[in-house]
């Protein structure tokens, strides 16, 4: 291998090729096993020559200790051409090996979720660390984040940074898509300065990825008609997570943790990243990550699990339930081998009962013998109605045809023809109804061999002997393991010297791990086995439901079916006793065939009235705290409503009070009623509010932007996003939506008196005088208009119309704001506060 030098003319050997770029190669040293050289492909220009010169120059200890920093340039002899640099040797793995299962489980065999939310909070402190400097890491990426055996992550590539030198910068032309901000995806990054936020966008990701074992926040299911890329969600702010779906239109992917089950803060955290552009800055994330891991309590039925202090139940469990997946191991022991743990037999019998194999499986299909028949089917009510009116309709031609005959030809004829036709009628009513018979049994029958296939297949599904095996080793090892502890116990009293002991506490320990984690995989087996067999048999249950239904129809129909027998008896009926009654029937055939009269079945209704005492109130019916979503989701939409406004007027009663409303409490209650109704601006409006009461003023835009999407010309949603920007002092976006709100609504006297607020802000006294003044027109009795207007008229040099405001705020019994504007307008000058005449001119 060639020698290099570094700035001083120190010579490097270089060793085995450890890593290998786009835009080089990495070497360890062959003297320096703390230092790794990276040596360039192309040659070096001079702006990275300066750049890399000036990173080294400029170390320090914060940078060096979460970065792979640039500690010295390398040349090709000494003097020469820089060809690359030394940096320190770090050992860890990237990012995605611990958030990725499948790497997890070889690089971070004893990783819980505890531990990803550690390393995640490591992760901000070393972008707090850079961009404390200055300096933008640009290129995120989970290649360009590794972590160390204890969770401290460094960042690595450090010579493509975009880098702060004095008033330069040098820039960053690189970047992932799956990690750049939504304003840089499809840029030219050569032409983009980076920017702190940016950064922001990326740290987000990762630290997202980290948390939901390695889902991307913007890869869910996408709901539109045209296909969408993962970039092309994350330029449109497509969040797969959270309660936006019907904005977003993508749908969290099933099977992962949900935006609820981590903490309100966090979660906020993450919508002000993906949804709009207040991005965490990473001391922030800092905060709330180390507070959200003091939250964390273990599972009760796998000591592996980890979950948020607040949740009813843990969602690891229910993770691993639906996808057959171990995610965390249950088998831990200390490396202190005199401190080892016995093995907690309890713990796997729970895990193994938890899984429900033998309560569960197999699923029985349903019971047909018990079940209630439903009524008969639209279609066939419409072809028995058609069968009843053609009979109707074929016995009253009989009658007719035999009374016709007999008024003209005599009774003989009559006899003669309605015998004829009733033969001919009696075939015609048969044959539809043989046919329609046919018809019903043959689909009766077509459903039945389906169920035959449902039963032979339910009885091949009982439970497999794999998973019979699976159960019976397990429990073997069992045994063989506290075998192992009693043997262990046997030969640590029967040492003779310490040193043997400790060799006996060795092999035994080695042991243990090996049995431990025979027993992890063959649960592994265990679980994914079970979540098969339970899906597979879900699937069978489905259809025998469906197939059930459809016997129990065919069923129903076929005995609704019944038959011709009462029509064939009436027309038998009307053909042999029609000519005994002939002559009357002659005589009075007008009269029965052109006078039926019809009574009108519906009796004259009159206004009810209810007289007495009017009933009290009842009580709201709110929902169980617990409701899942998918209770959530059967419910009817009208009960969804019914419950989210009962919620939102319980959060109303919560603030209902002026000094004793319970803003945490509202909170809650409406981000419940979200849950029944995502919709509902008037909920979104209120948490807006309630939020902006709190001072959470970024977490107010997150809902208050979803309720102006969802009604656009809502002058009062404008108002609240305005009055949050202006809490914030971003005062060209509150100027601008107070004008938008002003158009809407000429006459709203809050908008102009926010307006003015605004313009006082950019020191804009003028525009803010014109506002203010508008806002008393509108108002006259608002002291705080008046107080404002004083102040920014006399901002503007107009004395005495301050002292026309002075004198109201007095008139207005609101003297405290009066002396306050006297003293700020410096309107003392000799004069004692309250002395003026009554047209406002100062007595001195």
């Amino acid at each position: 291998m060639p020698t290099y030098y570094d700035s001083r003319n120190k010579p490097y050997d270089l060793a085995e090729q450890i890593g290998r770029g786009g835009e080089g190669e990495v070497f360890s040293c062959a003297d320096d096993s703390g230092l790794v050289a990276k040596i360039y492909h192309e040659p070096v220009s001079e702006e990275k020559a300066g750049k890399l010169r000036w990173m080294a120059e400029n170390k320090n200890e914060h940078l060096l200790k979460v970065a792979a920093w640039v500690i010295d340039v390398l040349y090709d002899k000494p003097d020469g051409e820089i060809v690359g640099f030394l940096m320190p040797n770090v050992h860890a793995k990237e990012i995605h090996e611990l958030y990725s299962l499948k790497s997890r489980r070889i690089y971070f065999p004893e990783a819980t979720w505890h531990f990803l939310v550690h390393t995640a909070a490591n992760l901000a402190r070393a972008f707090f660390s850079l961009h404390r400097d200055q300096h933008i890491m640009g290129d995120i990426n989970h290649g360009n984040c590794v972590v160390l055996a204890d969770g401290r992550v460094k960042l690595i590539d450090c010579d493509s940074y975009s880098i702060r030198r004095e008033n330069f910068r040098y820039r960053c032309d690189v970047g992932v898509a799956t990690h750049l901000a939504p304003e840089l995806q499809g840029k030219d990054l050569a032409k983009i300065e980076r920017e702190a936020a940016h950064d922001n966008f990326g740290l987000a990701v990762i630290i997202f990825q980290l948390l939901f074992l390695g889902r991307h926040p913007f890869s869910g299911n996408y709901l539109g008609a045209e296909d969408k890329s993962l970039e092309d969600c994350i330029r449109e702010k497509r969040f797969a997570y959270g309660d936006n779906t019907d904005i977003t239109k993508v749908e969290q992917p099933p099977g992962t943790l949900s935006l609820r089950e981590v903490s309100p803060r966090l979660a906020a955290m993450f919508e002000r990243a993906f949804l709009i552009n207040d991005r965490p800055e990473p001391r922030e994330w800092v905060e709330a990550l180390e507070d959200f891991s003091r939250s964390l309590k273990q599972c009760g039925f796998h000591p592996g699990h980890h979950f948020y202090e607040k949740l009813a139940a843990c969602p690891w469990c229910r993770i691993e339930g639906q996808t057959g997946l171990m995610l965390f191991p249950f088998i831990t022991s200390p490396d202190d081998l005199a401190g080892e743990k016995p093995f907690n037999i309890f713990t796997i019998e729970n895990l193994i009962e938890n899984l429900g194999i033998k309560q569960n499986l197999p699923v029985k299909p349903p019971d047909l013998s018990i079940s209630v028949p439903p009524p008969p089917s639209p279609d066939f009510i419409e072809k028995r109605k058609e069968k009843d009116k053609k009979q109707i309709n074929t016995i009253i031609i009989q009658f007719v045809l035999i009374l016709v005959f007999m008024i003209f030809l005599g009774i003989g004829a009559g006899v003669f023809v309605g015998v004829v036709t009733m033969i001919f009628f009696v075939i015609s009513l048969n044959n539809p109804d043989k046919n329609l018979r046919s018809e019903l049994n043959e689909r009766l029958f077509d459903v039945r061999e389906k169920w035959n296939q449902i039963e032979q297949e339910w009885s091949k599904t009982a439970v497999p002997q794999k998973v019979d095996e699976d159960l019976t080793q397990i429990r073997k090892k069992i045994d063989v393991y506290q075998n192992l502890q009693i043997e262990a116990k046997k030969n640590s009293a029967s040492a003779q010297t310490v040193q043997d002991e400790n060799l006996s506490i060795r092999e035994t320990s080695g042991k243990r791990r090996m049995i431990e984690k025979e027993i992890e995989q063959l649960f592994a087996s265990l679980r994914s086995a079970s979540v098969h067999l339970r899906r597979h048999q879900e699937r069978l249950l489905t259809q025998s439901e469906l197939i059930s239904k459809e016997i129990l129809q065919a069923e129903s129909d076929v005995r609704a079916l019944g038959n011709s027998s009462a029509a064939i008896v009436a027309l038998i009926l009307v053909t042999f006793i029609t000519p005994f009654a002939g002559s009357i029937i002659v005589g009075n055939s007008s009269t029965n065939i052109n006078s039926t009269a019809y009574s009108n079945p519906y009796p004259a209704t009159s206004e009810s009235r209810t007289i007495g005492k009017i009933a009290e109130p009842v009580s709201l019916e709110l929902p169980d705290e617990d409701i899942s979503d998918f209770e959530i989701s059967i419910l009817s939409e009208s009960k969804r409503k019914e419950y989210a406004e009962n919620l939102f007027s319980q959060a109303q009663k919560s603030i209902a009070v002026p000094g004793k409303a319970d803003y945490y409490e509202a909170e809650e209650k409406l981000r419940f009623a979200l849950r029944f109704n995502k919709k509902d601006t008037a909920v979104l409006n209120l948490l807006g509010y309630v939020l902006y009461e709190r001072k959470e003023y970024s977490v107010a835009l997150v809902f208050l932007n979803r309720s102006l999407e969802i009604d656009k010309a809502n002058s009062g949603t404008k108002l609240l996003i305005g009055m949050n920007y202006l809490e914030m002092t971003k005062l060209s976006e509150a100027i601008s939506i107070f004008k938008k709100v002003i158009e809407s609504n000429p006459n709203s006297s809050e908008a102009f008196y926010n307006l003015g607020l605004a313009y006082k802000g950019v020191k804009n006294y003028q525009l803010a005088t014109e506002s203010l003044r508008r806002a008393v027109e509108l108002n006259p009795n608002d002291v705080n208009s008046h107080y404002e207007l004083g102040f920014c008229l006399y901002k503007t040099g107009d004395t005495e119309s301050t002292w026309d405001q002075y004198r109201l705020l007095l008139e207005l019994k609101e003297e405290s704001l009066a002396n306050k504007l006297f003293d700020e307008a410096d309107l003392g000058q000799g004069i004692k506060r309250g002395n003026y005449t009554t047209t406002g001119v100062p007595v001195r």
